[in-house]
């Protein structure tokens, strides 16, 4: 398989979410003021990054769907959140206290985000 660029900018948009993510559940919590804020800013800042990874690969790639690749950011928050909180109502239904954290439940989304924009790449080739 030949590694081209839209891999390493896939391999570097993967690694920055993730490094954000963390550095957004340990330190934003110290400048908010209000209960929330820190998911807030962690939504604005996955379809702002959603965003920016789709209009680089869509250059990268010469796409010419540019009305899916500017929908797609936002849908995969949407179906993203739908999930997680699905997965929250089975682990909670069972007993389960794994994700009882705010910085758990943001690692889990993120990871889910970056698979669901690695699956809908083959919609803008």
């Amino acid at each position: 398989m030949k590694f081209t660029k839209s891999h390493l900018l896939t391999i570097v948009y993967a690694l920055f979410t993730l490094l954000y993510t963390l550095y957004i559940g340990q330190q934003v919590r110290r400048s908010i003021h209000y209960k929330g804020d820190d998911w807030w800013y962690f939504f604005k800042f996955l379809v702002i990054d959603g965003y920016l990874f789709f209009i680089f690969q869509g250059l990268l790639l010469r796409s010419r769907n540019w009305g899916v690749l500017l929908l797609l950011p936002v849908a995969i928050l949407v179906a993203d959140v739908l999930a997680g909180l699905l997965l929250l109502v089975i682990l909670r239904w069972g007993g389960g206290t794994l994700l009882n954290r705010d910085l758990a439940d943001m690692i889990l989304l993120s990871v889910t985000y970056i698979g669901m924009s690695f699956y809908s790449l083959r919609f803008i080739r």
